[in-house]
């Protein structure tokens, strides 16, 4: 959240991007890199209970990190959890989950994009 990173963990973002997105730390022998003001303003992060019926959130994402979750629970909960998850989902928007879980055998508005990383499509065209 506070978009500070160690400079090790960013040796694969190409240079252009580290130059544009990170600003290094004031003092030159702190290895930490920060995010800069304009993107960290377009992340949110929120902490909610996943049992609970409502999130309590208003708004569509365009990009859910859900890793390391689903395998927590029983595949009833699951599917529960990930129908409320993708409504919080823009359409278009991108869901990505740890390499150990699998929503294979839920009906959802989702595409495979690659290795755990799914698209909402309009649910629509899903039906």
């Amino acid at each position: 959240a506070k978009a500070v990173y160690h400079e090790k963990t960013i040796s694969d973002i190409p240079l252009q991007l580290r130059k544009k997105y990170l600003l290094r730390h004031k003092n030159p022998k702190e290895p930490y890199v920060r995010i800069v003001p304009l993107l960290r303003k377009k992340a949110t992060f929120k902490y909610l209970n996943f049992m609970s019926p409502q999130y309590g959130i208003e708004q569509s994402f365009d990009i859910i990190f859900f890793r390391n979750v689903l395998i927590y629970f029983n595949k009833e909960i699951q599917r529960k959890v990930l129908q409320r998850v993708v409504e919080h989902l823009a359409v278009g928007g991108y869901l990505f989950i740890g390499h150990s879980e699998n929503i294979l055998g839920f009906t959802l508005p989702l595409v495979n994009r690659g290795p755990n990383i799914f698209q909402k499509i309009n649910p629509k065209n899903y039906e």
